[in-house]
This record gives structure tokens, sequence and C-alpha cells, in this order.
């Protein structure tokens, strides 16, 4: 059996440690969509040059539904771009299922 990276978790949801804590730039919106773009500078993953952005639309035909897409752009540093885009897609699908519980409450 193959040892996993220590990396190869994805983050507590309530970290304590400051070297579990992202490093964020201040993000931009814009009035006429309803996006939000970030980037994170350090972050406990073997990446550089993350930046990433949040899409709100509605839905068309199906009045007072939206859908979010979230999407990311990163350089993998000491991992394989497979295991870079899995551990992405696992943090992205969990932020989007607890946004979905958190609106549906």
């Amino acid at each position: 059996m193959c040892a996993r990276p220590a990396w190869s978790a994805r983050p507590p949801r309530s970290p304590t440690a400051p070297e579990h804590r992202p490093a964020l730039t201040r993000g931009r919106t814009r009035e006429t969509g309803r996006d939000y773009g970030y980037a994170i500078l350090r972050a406990p993953f073997p990446v550089a040059g993350y930046v990433s952005t949040l899409r709100v639309h509605t839905v068309p035909g199906r009045g007072g539904v939206a859908e979010v897409q979230w999407s990311g752009r990163v350089n993998p540093e000491g991992a394989t771009e497979q295991e870079v885009v899995d551990l992405f897609t696992g943090i992205y699908a969990d932020g989007l299922d607890a946004l979905h519980e958190t609106l549906s409450a």
C-alpha cells in the first residue's frame, strides 16, 4: 500500500493552526454580474498561482432557480496535475454542497 502525501487530505473545515489557513487576496465583485474572484497566496496544498471565481446565474425557464459555478486555475508544485484536479474537485464539491445545505435550510 502506498502512503498518501500529507497534503492529500482536504484541509479541515475549521483549521486553527496558521499554516492551515490560506492567505487570500482581496476578491473582486461586479454589480452587473454575480461573480466573485479571489486568489490564494499561501495554502497547505502543493500549488502555486491559484485563482478562482464563483459565479451565480439564473437558470432559464426555471423562475427563482439559480446555478452556482465555481472554477479555478492553479499550477501544481510537487504533485501531479491529476492529484491537484482531484483535490480541488473535492474541495469545490464540499463547498457547493455546504452552500446548498445552508440555502435549503
